[in-house]
């Protein structure tokens, strides 16, 4: 992957990016400017990673030595999680809102699979059933650090191929940012309303019109994707409504994800209450990798993303302990289910590509350049400046190379990222987020689409690197430290 620091904005002289490129720069360490390099003779790895191992200079800064595991943590008091609804954000489907919907999807289902987002309308249709055990326990291995789960396996994370698998959402198209400025069909929503009243004004009888349409795309964006903290509908997402009202194909996928990253940092920073968010992913992503946890699914032939084999699922679920002895005792190795999704369940735009790559080669190279390229992806969508508050969220996706059937190679730290010293999220200017958007194209032209086999390995530099960081952190018995979390009870 090509770098780019001629977008950067001017830097902090402080920061840890700056500490890291000196670090890189003074001590020459080689690294890759390629998104897929070759491991060894029959091995493909993700970069932008380390080449000739990992600078003994940088082991304080990436992980982030200062920065301690959750269920290290003293400061966190998990015990006021333990309520029967630990989320109040968490997307409960009424019978008004499925009823407004099933009009909805006949009047314009075929256009939302067109534009790729039934799915994630389909799942919302649905209570994705939060079991609030599992949800606080693998929560305890959560760094905002890296964006990622710290396991003894390695680092793990949804990535935006994982939530193109689950939900459908598209990696690729136009992009769904703070740039993006659409009022056809032209929609006027003055005074915001609370989620009931907003069904009861605007859920209409009869033939769909287009001010229903964006109505009820907007309740859906703010109660069911971003799950906003307001209890309202906001303003926030109107043009994002409306440019999918007329049919554009939005990369929705990159903006969800960003979502979901900061969702998961308001939830570390003692807000799980009413942390924002589609966290109901996270639970969709942790019954696919780590099946023995989950419910069973429920196969349905109609069924064109692996979220839904998932919305009718009711399973047993264990105690808080039994959750960490496997998270934190017996995790150890991942085998197959470095890949869990089959390929026979994917959203029609995936099945189509992989099937015929060649004829809409342009398609196929946006989809896995979006897929595969480390970047910051873009946070909020704000309506006013009175109102804003756009950040990034740095998707680093040579962590999790085995996700993708890769060799995992030791990768960069995120130092490009505007979030220069990793745990703080500041707001990010226009101007700068200006840079970001034009980092993307930039990257694509360094990216080269090459097929490979799918192989999970790792290197052995990389156990060495994440051996010496598990080691401080994996240190005490599981039982040990159990007893600093939650009560006996949980």
């Amino acid at each position: 992957m090509a770098t780019h620091k001629a977008n950067a904005p001017p830097p902090n002289p402080n920061s840890l990016a700056i500490q890291i490129r000196k670090i890189i720069d003074e001590e020459h360490i080689a690294i890759t400017n390629d998104v897929l390099v070759i491991a060894n003779a029959d091995r493909v790895g993700l970069g932008p990673a380390f080449q000739l191992g990992f600078p003994s200079q940088l082991a304080p800064i990436y992980p982030l030595a200062e920065e301690v595991l959750p269920f290290e943590s003293p400061s966190l008091d998990w015990n006021r999680f333990s309520s029967d609804i630990p989320n109040h954000l968490w997307h409960r489907p009424n019978a008004k809102y499925i009823e407004w919907l099933d009009r909805m999807l006949e009047a314009k289902g075929d256009l939302w699979k067109q534009i790729g987002i039934r799915d994630a309308i389909l799942l919302s249709r649905s209570l994705i059933d939060m079991d609030k055990n599992l949800f606080l326990t693998a929560s305890q291995f959560w760094l905002v650090t890296t964006n990622s789960f710290h396991f003894k396996v390695g680092l793990m994370s949804p990535t935006l191929q994982n939530l193109a698998f689950l939900t459908g959402l598209r990696p690729h198209g136009i992009e769904a940012n703070y740039f993006l400025s659409q009022k056809t069909p032209y929609f006027e929503y003055k005074e915001p309303l609370s989620f009931a009243p907003f069904i009861n004004h605007y859920a209409k009888k009869g033939p769909v019109e287009d001010n229903e349409h964006v109505a009820f795309l907007l309740y859906w964006l703010n109660k069911f994707i971003f799950c906003v903290s307001a209890n309202r509908v906001t303003k926030d997402f109107i043009d994002l409504a409306c440019a999918l009202a007329s049919g554009q194909k939005l990369a929705l996928g990159p903006l969800v994800l960003a979502h979901l990253y900061r969702g998961m940092k308001e939830l570390i920073s003692n807000k799980f209450i009413f942390a924002p968010g589609p966290l109901w992913v996270m639970t969709l992503w942790l019954w696919s990798y780590f099946p023995k946890l989950g419910p069973p699914m429920v196969k349905k032939s109609e069924h064109t993303c692996y979220g839904l084999h998932y919305t009718d699922a009711r399973g047993p679920r264990y105690a808080f302990g039994t959750y960490f002895k496997f998270f934190y005792h017996e995790l150890t190795g991942m085998g197959k289910n470095w890949l869990p999704f089959v390929r026979d369940t994917v959203p029609w735009w995936l099945k189509q590509e992989a099937s015929n790559p060649g004829d809409d080669f342009d398609d196929h190279f946006e989809i896995w350049s979006s897929f595969l390229i480390s970047r910051d992806l873009m946070y909020g969508m704000a309506y006013t400046p009175t109102n804003y508050k756009c950040g990034v969220e740095y998707y680093n996706a040579a962590q999790f190379a085995r996700q993708f059937g890769l060799c995992q190679l030791t990768p960069l730290p995120p130092y490009q990222s505007l979030n220069e010293d990793f745990t703080n999220r500041p707001v990010v200017q226009p101007k700068d987020l200006e840079r970001v958007r034009n980092t993307l194209p930039e990257l694509r032209k360094a990216f080269a689409l090459h097929p490979y086999a799918e192989r999970i390995d790792k290197g052995a530099k990389f156990d060495s690197w994440w051996g010496g960081y598990t080691r401080m952190h994996f240190v005490k018995p599981y039982l040990d430290v159990l007893t600093t979390l939650l009560p006996q009870s949980a």
